[in-house]
């Protein structure tokens, strides 16, 4: 039975403390990715008082997490002992009213310290257990002369490391080891188990040329660097250590550097200095924050892992080795120590020795100098080790096991969109998605991808067969039928749509509809109901109340009735549902009383491969005239639910503003007659506006031309709940996006980030201030930056990862 309800994630460390940011939040977001989006997580810190959040800084945390439905909830250390037993009594108590208030069906601890407390909570509560990075504590701090092994705080400790053994549902170890420690030490066998060592940012800590800078500001250039990111004493070596190092500059003497990335005191390190005798120049010692570990690591040649080489940590896991092998450095380790010495010495990616035998380090140096002349090939072949051992999917597959839906999708499915093939919402917003779909899905299972064909657009015959001869390979196969605007004409014709599809769902064994948007979702709802398949909507958003707000349709219309009251049912009946933005949950609430319970958020997602930031196109600069002119895009449509009049008072408002130094370059199919219009209505030069229709594998081209952009999505309420394909686009490109209020989860991430300006653009008289605003936005950033800070707002709000994550949750095995 798979734990089920909302969350609480217990550590015992602090939220600034690098074991909350690099080894419990990356998991807790893979959690939040795989779970329903109702499901609520509540974490808890422990705060050290030099760590400590301030109350504005937990404040901005929890607004940030809002749209996550995450709570953080920090609480203060305390170290084991006397005092902790007495806070403790406190803290169970808050916890214990939290959990009931909150309704906490599933306690998800770090460690077995925070275990200690979730079994405690776990058994006055009746809430399921969930032990993660399982290793053993007690014994530990024993083995590193921390605690004895009679006082009362190792006795307490692995009292309750045994209850929590036997009462958690689900034990995430770090070793494979620890199953075989739990038998003998508590003679429990485990059932739920599962092995996930410390996983690393493979995009953080990279394989990457030393920084130039830091080479120069530490006097590292032309040195032999050995990095170390860590304490001394405690469960590290400390003297052992330096008589490593004093052995390496006898071998290299000034060529050689060791750079010790941590807080140990400068008068520690002195005294080791003066017992071994090396030159005070030798280590460098610096204290970084964990996101700037990387460009140091850079510099290193080979690192050193000096943990204690006894039995517990066997057991254990460390978070270092995955940084040092993800930068693509050779290690130097002491035996036992996890899994990592015994991966190292059979990989052959570093080399595994006895820190305290001084005698074996003359052949230590020696190999590790014959790796040093080896670097390029052996880098390569230790970040394949980080990414086959310490990826970040091999945590994903196991949250997904412990978290993902009891009972997937299989069968043959039917992809039904109301959009034409060539369009971009087909290709782009839709087949991105089957391709996914696809993946998880047995190959013996069919997919049939419905499309709605536009005359001007429409697939001609040969291009259907040539379409479908090219997804043959994937069993997939294209079934156009001919695109109606809602409405009455289009219920008549559709009747012979429906029986078709109705049909075709019977003959090729259809068990599965996933439509894309509520136009085809309603359709989709008729066939599940007269057919029994089972229904998925995707791209969840209010339809039939947008085209009221932006006046297509009126709300006593037959559309509007009809299409309203398909959403509704739909939202009924649905078995899954992927919406777009969080909030289309409370609307499905308030709107169509639906409580849905699979419920699933993912946005517009973008290619980076093709949408990322570059220099502006020469060719296209010199062809559309755009050298040396200050460039506003628009990848889109006018009218609708986009404003119209509106942008060209816009456009009015930048020319009047930079005069003949501003473009508008519009990236649509909007006629010429429809441009000269407002070319004459609003009284500026016809060649302000630069207007051409692309291909979209050719608009990055035309959006690197452009210094920012404008989504004039019309600011109504409906529009809250909708994602935005262009801001997406726009961010990947690295550009600062003019928009309204309140339009999807984009408004408030521009306004938060400050990646560009939100101001209602139904307001005429906001267009002035809206320039202004832009103009000192782009004055006050370096475009460089800028578009690196953008960009990554992209990977964070819209990287195709989130959809990677989402549908094995759904659909598999």
């Amino acid at each position: 039975m798979k734990p089920e309800g909302n969350i609480l994630v217990l550590t015992q460390w602090s939220f600034k403390d690098a074991l909350v940011q690099a080894y419990t939040l990356p998991y807790v977001d893979i959690i939040r990715h795989i779970i329903q989006h109702d499901r609520k997580i509540i974490m808890v810190t422990a705060e050290q008082p030099h760590l400590a959040l301030s109350k504005n800084e937990a404040n901005i945390i929890n607004k940030e997490w809002e749209s996550k439905n995450m709570e953080l909830l920090a609480l203060p250390y305390k170290r084991f002992g006397i005092k902790k037993f007495l806070s403790a009594f406190g803290q169970i108590i808050k916890l214990y009213r939290v959990i009931k208030k909150e309704k906490i069906k599933v306690i998800h601890a770090f460690c077995t310290p925070a275990g200690s407390m979730a079994y405690l909570l776990s058994k006055i509560t009746g809430a399921k257990l969930v032990i993660d990075s399982y290793e053993p504590h007690a014994e530990s701090m024993v083995e590193n002369g921390t605690w004895k092994k009679n006082g009362w705080a190792f006795r307490i400790l692995y009292a309750l490391e045994k209850k929590q053994t036997v009462r958690a549902s689900v034990l995430i170890a770090t070793s494979e080891g620890m199953k075989q420690y739990a038998l003998e030490k508590f003679d429990i066998q485990i059932k739920n188990y599962f092995v996930k060592p410390a996983c690393v940012d493979m995009e953080m800590f990279s394989q990457q040329e030393k920084n130039i800078t830091l080479l120069k500001e530490l006097k590292l250039e032309n040195k032999i660097v050995c990095v170390y990111a860590g304490k001394l004493g405690g469960i590290y070596l400390k003297e052992e250590v330096f008589d490593f190092i004093k052995a390496c500059y006898d071998h290299w003497k000034n060529d050689f550097r060791f750079l010790m990335l941590t807080i140990a005191s400068k008068a520690e390190i002195d005294t080791e200095l003066e017992r071994t005798g090396l030159p005070p120049d030798v280590v460098i010692s610096k204290f970084v924050f964990h996101r700037e570990i990387p460009q140091y690591l850079s510099l290193g040649d080979f690192a050193i892992n000096p943990v204690k080489p006894v039995p517990t940590k066997r057991y254990c896991t460390s978070i270092k080795d995955g940084e040092y092998w993800a930068m693509g450095l050779p290690v130097v380790i002491s035996p036992e120590i996890s899994d990592d010495s015994g991966i190292i010495e059979r990989e052959n990616t570093g080399l595994v020795i006895d820190f305290s035998k001084k005698e074996d380090f003359g052949k230590t140096i020696n190999r590790l100098e014959e790796m040093i002349l080896n670097k390029e090939e052996l880098q390569i072949k230790i970040r394949n080790t980080a990414k086959k051992y310490r990826s970040f999917d091999i945590a994903k597959k196991i949250y997904t096991r412990v978290y993902g839906v009891s009972e997937k999708l299989n069968g043959n499915l039917l992809i039904l969109t109301q959009w034409s093939y060539k369009d971009a919402l087909v290709q782009t917003a839709t087949l991105p998605y089957v391709r996914m779909i696809r993946e998880l899905l047995s190959p013996a299972y069919k997919i049939i991808i419905v499309t709605a064909e536009k005359k001007q657009i429409a697939l001609t015959h040969d291009e259907l067969v040539q379409v479908n001869k090219e997804w043959s390979a994937l069993n997939i196969s294209v079934y156009p039928q001919a695109y109606k605007k809602f409405g009455l004409e289009k219920f008549i014709i559709y009747l012979g749509h429906f029986q078709k599809l109705f049909q075709l769902i019977k003959r090729e064994n259809i068990t599965i509809i996933h439509a894309f948007c509520t136009p085809a979702g309603s359709i989709a709802y008729l066939l599940s109901r007269f057919t029994g398949s089972t229904l998925v909507m995707d791209s969840y958003e209010p339809h039939a109340t947008a085209m009221v707000e932006t006046g297509a349709w009126k709300k006593n219309s037959l559309s509007f009735k009809i299409l309203y009251r398909l959403e509704k049912l739909l939202s009924k009946k649905a078995s899954f549902v992927i919406a777009t933005t969080a909030a289309m949950k409370t609307y499905a609430r308030e709107k169509y009383g639906a409580e849905i319970k699979n419920y699933f958020v993912r946005p517009s997602c973008i290619n980076f491969n093709h949408f990322y930031p570059r220099p502006k196109d020469e060719i296209l600069l010199k062809e559309l005239s755009l050298d040396d002119k200050l460039v506003c895009v628009y990848a889109g449509k006018l009218g609708g639910t986009y404003l119209r009049d509106e942008v060209f008072d816009f456009v009015k408002a930048c020319h009047d503003h930079w005069g003949n130094d501003f473009r508008f370059l519009m990236l649509s199919d909007e006629s010429d007659e429809e441009i000269e219009r407002q070319i004459k209505r609003v009284g500026i030069p016809a060649d302000t506006i630069v207007k051409i229709f692309v291909n979209h594998t050719e608009i990055p081209r035309y959006l690197s031309l452009g210094d920012f952009a404008i989504n004039p999505q019309v600011p109504v309420p409906s529009k809250r709940y909708g994602t935005p394909i262009k801001d997406g686009e726009y961010w990947a490109m690295g550009m600062p996006v003019i928009i309204s209020p309140d339009i999807s989860d984009d408004s408030e991430i521009i306004e938060k980030n400050e990646i560009g300006v939100v101001i209602n653009l139904q307001k005429k008289e906001n267009m002035r201030e809206g320039v202004n605003q832009m103009e000192t936005f782009l004055n006050n950033n370096k475009k460089e930056e800028l578009q690196r800070k953008i960009f990554d707002i992209a990977k964070k709000y819209r990287s195709i990862d989130i959809a990677r994550n989402l549908y094995p949750l759904i659909y598999g095995e």
